[in-house]
């Protein structure tokens, strides 16, 4: 489950819920404008891309690893 994925970065104040550090990588990569563009709409497209991609931490994406496991 993506919980228990060392991947899963979930929040303080609710852990029940959080988000795939992959997956915000990859979307930003092909997704997030470009610094030049400004910290502002960064972060905003950040924010925006969070809320909408919230995981359940009882949720399973296929790319789960454990916390113990090492690359």
């Amino acid at each position: 489950m993506c919980g228990n994925c060392r991947h899963f970065c979930g929040s303080d104040i609710h852990v029940d819920y959080g988000y795939c550090h992959l997956g915000f990588e990859r979307a930003y990569d092909a997704e997030a404008p470009d610094r030049k563009e400004g910290f502002w709409r960064l972060a905003k497209w950040a924010v925006a891309w969070l809320m909408g991609n919230l995981l359940y931490c009882e949720d399973e994406c296929g790319e789960c690893r454990d916390y113990e496991e090492v690359e």
